[in-house]
């Protein structure tokens, strides 16, 4: 699987915006919004927002990637 895109928005250390791109090119880009929010005791709030999508089935697959990237990184600073 190829992915390309490009980045719209960068705002470090809070914001990204770009755009995704999967395989062949066919559909239109969708769009990718992170955001990163402070909250109490030192913690940050990972928000990500996934727009465009082309059909119901691929926004499921993206939804169930996000959910396992946000997990992932939630045990990673969680256990470490």
């Amino acid at each position: 699987m190829t992915i390309d895109g490009e980045f719209r928005e960068v705002h470090a250390p809070h914001k990204l915006v770009y755009t995704w791109r999967i395989d062949d090119g066919g559909d239109e880009p969708s769009l990718v919004t992170v955001r990163f929010e402070a909250r109490a005791g030192a913690s940050t709030e990972v928000i990500v927002v996934h727009e465009r999508i082309a059909s119901m089935p691929v926004r499921e697959s993206h939804e169930q990637g996000w959910v396992g990237c946000l997990e992932g990184l939630d045990r990673h600073f969680t256990q470490g």
